[in-house]
């Protein structure tokens, strides 16, 4: 944290721009982590059995796809920063009446618009970064990932808390939404608007791009990366809770403990990158979440699930972040345009 200090925040000329990404990226890691560490109480405030409880989930997946196929054209024509904090702002009212409805058919529609409104904030915040990156000739990607991740500890523990102190759906969510809705409003004079970079002016100019095999093929590798951490964001509390055996308040901390490997990593990934290289450092992470995945699969015991899952979240740690980087600097294609189409890998991830 020292070292993160020294490199990022002594810099006080893009100090109000950076901390606005950061609450950002913080904000929806922490809105949904609350949600899926609530899945269980969710699943019992509702009255749902498992087959209901994974046709709602489906709905996140649904409305995510719809989201991801339709930002690239709202981006063309809306500012991120609005894209942003219209989305976080919807995440805020969305997991308040959430916790107010108990009829199916009326929490298919929440859950679809939270889909929605997660595609939107995570293509919008990615952008953001760029355009920080952009601006000040700086890596940051890596870091705002971080604090994503930090936002899922804060949420997965707060979670846990709730749960363990049996404070219901309402009263946790009210809160949060009451708190976070009004840091919404305050941060999102402070994100800039979007560069304007030399290959959208030549889009402008009527210049098409073809989009890369290297773009591709990091859509694919994010298609992956989605597809795992949803599947432990969604499901891993109901996992360990119900395929392994552990209480609800140990099941709500599955993400939460994710989440804080992650970030951990990440913090310090761009100077690792640097003394390793992309391709050693994806290649062993990779490694290790494998390990991890085999690990909650073949363990009975709910605590070294818990570790496995940390595992996974080592080794994925990198992964997107990097490959948003990656795509979002290249001269043969917008940046806008390249984080879109890594982030659209979801869409098939969430099916």
């Amino acid at each position: 944290m020292i070292l993160l200090y020294k490199r990022y925040f002594m810099a006080q000329k893009f100090t109000k721009n950076f901390f606005s990404c950061l609450f950002f990226f913080f904000a929806c890691g922490f809105i949904y982590s609350q949600l899926v560490s609530r899945m269980v109480a969710i699943k019992q405030h509702a009255g749902l059995d498992d087959s209901g409880i994974g046709t709602v989930l489906f709905t996140i997946g649904l409305g995510s796809v719809v989201g991801f196929l339709s930002v690239g054209a709202i981006l063309n024509r809306v500012n991120s920063r609005w894209v942003l904090t219209l989305a976080t702002a919807g995440f805020c009212l969305l997991i308040f009446t959430i916790a107010c409805v108990t009829i199916k058919p009326v929490l298919l529609v929440l859950f679809f618009a939270f889909g929605l409104c997660f595609a939107y904030g995570d293509v919008s915040m990615n952008v953001q970064a760029l355009n920080l990156e952009q601006r000040d000739k700086e890596t940051y990607m890596l870091t705002m990932h971080a604090f994503f991740s930090v936002g899922g500890i804060a949420g997965s523990t707060s979670g846990a808390l709730f749960a363990g102190l049996d404070v219901g759906l309402l009263g946790n969510f009210t809160g949060v939404a009451a708190v976070l809705l009004t840091m919404v409003i305050i941060s999102s004079f402070n994100l800039l608007p979007d560069i304007k970079t030399e290959s959208s002016e030549s889009k402008k100019s009527g210049k098409h791009f073809a989009i890369s095999m290297f773009v591709l093929a990091a859509a694919f590798m994010g298609l992956l990366g989605f597809a795992v951490e949803g599947s432990v964001g969604e499901w891993g509390s109901l996992v360990l809770h119900d395929a392994k055996g552990s209480s609800e308040s140990m099941a709500a901390l599955v993400y939460g403990i994710f989440c804080a490997v992650t970030a951990s990593s990440r913090l310090f990934g761009d100077r690792l990158r640097k003394r390793v290289g992309d391709f050693r450092y994806l290649t062993v992470g990779l490694t290790i979440a494998f390990l991890g995945m085999g690990c909650v699969i073949f363990m009975k015991s709910p605590l070294l699930v818990l570790l496995s899952y940390a595992l996974i979240g080592f080794g994925l740690a990198p992964l997107i972040p990097l490959l948003l980087s990656k795509v979002g600097h290249r001269d043969d294609i917008p940046g806008k345009k390249a984080a879109t189409i890594v982030s659209c890998s979801a869409t098939v991830a969430c099916w």
